[in-house]
């Protein structure tokens, strides 16, 4: 949000709950494709090693603090 222009913000957060209610569909979607082709066991696997990428860990949020802070005004 901090690369967002203030009157584009409203539209930023739309798009972004959007693509998440979406891709949520999409994930349950291949579990249950990987599950039905292979193994329950397989399709709970392959969401699990999948899940630490697509959560973002500690590096990711870093860099969004990075960012944010690049992006702020110093006052010098």
């Amino acid at each position: 949000m901090a690369l967002t222009p203030d009157e584009l913000s409203g539209q930023a957060l739309g798009l972004h709950s959007s693509g998440m209610l979406t891709m949520q569909g999409v994930g349950a979607v291949v579990a249950g494709s990987v599950a039905e082709l292979t193994s329950p066991a397989t399709g709970m696997v392959a969401t699990l090693l999948l899940a630490p990428g697509l959560r973002g860990g500690p590096a990711a949020d870093g860099a969004a603090a990075a960012e944010e802070e690049e992006a702020l005004p110093t006052s010098k």
